[in-house]
């Protein structure tokens, strides 16, 4: 797994680091297809990829799953969103999310599936019930306005 990791951190520099949006972009999608073959390895779900600093993995509070998210910032200030859900299972499940947020016209008031995701960075999964949570994150719209979502 480590080798995996270090892929990932490689790959993330240049997601971040690379002054070409369509750079990061192309680089963004090698992450992500890295990042779903690390996760078919066995018992990748309690690997910890404490290295991807550049990215968000949060785990729910019963351990049942966890989400990574991240965004790709762009020279005009707008942010692209990235992210999957992955359950603890004996092989790999895991849901793509898909972020539609210009496609979302009131998303205080909608009830969204993973196909239809107001994309975010998520930094915390709390509780509210059995099988109900709430998730925290940062959503940068543009370089002018950002917001913490809930």
């Amino acid at each position: 797994m480590q080798v995996w990791q270090d892929s990932l951190y490689n790959l993330g520099k240049s997601v971040f680091g690379d002054e070409a949006d369509v750079r990061r972009i192309e680089s963004n999608f090698n992450f992500v297809r890295t990042l779903v073959s690390a996760l078919k390895e066995p018992n990748a779900y309690y690997y910890t990829f404490d290295k991807l600093n550049m990215i968000s993995i949060v785990k729910a509070p019963d351990d049942s799953f966890r989400i990574f998210s991240w965004n790709v910032p762009l020279h005009d200030g707008s942010y692209l969103y990235y992210g999957a859900v992955q359950f603890r299972a004996p092989s790999l499940k895991l849901i793509p999310l898909l972020d539609k947020t210009f496609d979302i016209k009131n998303p205080e008031k909608e009830i969204l599936s993973p196909t239809q995701w107001y994309g975010a960075q998520y930094y915390d999964i709390a509780a509210l019930g059995k099988n109900q949570y709430v998730l925290l994150g940062w959503k940068g719209h543009n370089a002018e306005y950002t917001k913490k979502d809930y």
